[in-house]
């Protein structure tokens, strides 16, 4: 496979701006690469760290094209892991890029009816939807993209630049209520918070009242408060903090959550060391 340069040939092919925007290239290339990836693994296609940014370009181009999406997104994963170096610095362009994606999801809500079923609202509009709308679709994959990179880092950014993770916090103030994005972005946090450096700078930059807002509307669901709690335990750690955190609401929803999971002994204790901290003092 090295040998034949295959996986090479097709990358530098799609590098081509007139060929990256042509959608039929665009996704064979893609399905032969994911196909090569699949079958042979990352490290005997003879590929360079330049693929990540050509496959990140094509996410750009075709943000209307679900295929596309999701076949460029399963490679850039295949890429993270056999590139440890350079990851760092897609993350940010990610997170920058995730701005914009943002932007343009902003009004779209995944909610859950009466009947218990999930269905998409649009708060500008007032439209309701059994369908997800593709800016929610994109919004929802970029976030897998992002925490996928995350998670590879394990806690491995001390040359990130933890301004581009606001973007993340940005989208809190504007999901809280959607679970399933909610859930994305409050696992990429707590992975960012696994970093000492990063979470120091996290600290400087985030206004957690966002976060305290949000969590009252998941205190029943286990993962997204165990996360929720990790961050705002690592936040609790930095003395700027513990007058916001300090709070009347925020108290009571961290109280919440541990009698709300008893027996989830992670929540409990590190809910417990929280509240402990902000109202002791140590």
């Amino acid at each position: 496979m090295k040998e034949a340069g295959v996986a090479n040939a097709l990358l530098m092919a799609l590098k081509d701006p007139t060929n990256l925007r042509e959608e039929i290239f665009a996704q064979n290339a893609l399905y032969s690469l994911r196909t090569l990836a699949d079958l042979v693994g990352i490290a005997d296609m003879d590929i360079g760290k330049e693929g990540i940014m050509i496959l990140q370009e094509s996410i750009y181009a075709h943000a209307q094209h679900e295929y596309i999406q999701d076949t460029s997104n399963a490679l850039l994963q295949h890429m993270v892991q056999a590139f440890a170096g350079g990851t760092e610095a897609l993350l940010e362009d990610k997170l920058r890029n995730l701005a914009s994606i943002h932007a343009a999801s902003s009004m779209w809500q995944q909610v859950i009816g009466e009947d218990g079923n999930p269905y998409f609202y649009n708060s500008e509009t007032q439209e309701s939807s059994w369908e997800q709308a593709m800016e929610h679709y994109q919004l929802s994959n970029e976030l897998d993209s992002i925490l996928t990179i995350v998670t590879s880092l394990d806690g491995n950014m001390k040359d990130l630049d933890i301004a581009t993770s606001k973007s993340l916090i940005g989208i809190i103030g504007s999901h809280a209520r959607d679970a399933s994005i909610m859930k994305k972005v409050l696992d990429s946090l707590s992975g960012i918070c696994n970093s000492e450096t990063a979470a120091a700078a996290l600290a400087n930059a985030t206004d957690v009242s966002v976060l305290i807002s949000a969590m009252q509307f998941h205190v029943g669901d286990v993962g997204m408060m165990c996360n929720a709690v990790d961050i705002l335990d690592t936040m609790a750690g930095f003395d700027h903090l513990k007058g916001s955190l300090s709070s009347l609401e925020y108290i009571t929803t961290v109280n919440q959550a541990i009698w709300n999971h008893i027996d989830v002994k992670k929540l409990v204790t590190k809910g417990t060391g929280v509240l402990v901290s902000i109202l002791f003092g140590f």
